[in-house]
């Protein structure tokens, strides 16, 4: 008998718990309920997300790139997800986003490119820089007009992903591969 009334009352607690997880808090401040709501918002920079998580799996692919036609590939595919993308985002219109909603945007950006580069020093550390650099102009056509159709649509984004980019360490900037950097940017030998 007592096992059961305790039993009861532990179960009351319980569902009473569940009832004030699920009811909504007016706790939460004005800035991040706004910043919530610009991500959650019909999913308008989930274009930018696929774009991440798509990079995410061709980095791996390019791990294992041993010639130049799975280079190509790579490349080509790389492509179409960021022409998919920008084509995305050219729809989506002005976005008005407070200071946290830009954050979220910049730092997607800035991890897309991050992302972007570690694919482009994988090859170029298989490959040679001579066959990524022919491949990599359309990847960068193709990429600035992304980046232009983000600025159109998310306004004084452009300051925010160059300091999210910026943000690195020098310890970790002096351990990438400078000579084949430079060989793609055309500033070595």
């Amino acid at each position: 008998m007592f096992v059961t009334r305790l039993t009861s009352l532990l179960l009351f607690a319980l569902s009473l718990g569940f009832l004030v997880c699920a009811a909504p808090s007016p706790k939460i401040p004005g800035h991040r309920l706004k910043a919530m709501s610009a991500r959650a918002e019909g999913g308008r920079i989930a274009p930018l997300s696929i774009l991440e998580g798509s990079l995410r799996k061709q980095l791996d692919a390019g791990m294992r790139v041993k010639t130049i036609d799975e280079a190509t590939k790579l490349f080509c595919d790389i492509k179409t997800s960021i022409q998919t993308a920008s084509d995305s985002v050219a729809q989506i219109g002005k976005l008005e986003l407070d200071e946290h909603g830009k954050i979220d945007v910049a730092v997607r950006c800035a991890s897309i490119l991050s992302i972007l580069t570690k694919i482009i020093l994988k090859i170029c550390q298989t490959l040679g820089s001579e066959a990524v650099a022919t491949l990599c102009t359309d990847i960068r056509d193709v990429l600035q007009v992304l980046l232009v159709n983000i600025g159109n649509c998310v306004e004084g984004i452009y300051p925010l992903v160059v300091k999210k980019l910026a943000d690195v360490k020098a310890e970790a900037i002096l351990k990438q591969y400078f000579v084949e950097s430079a060989k793609l940017l055309c500033l070595g030998d």
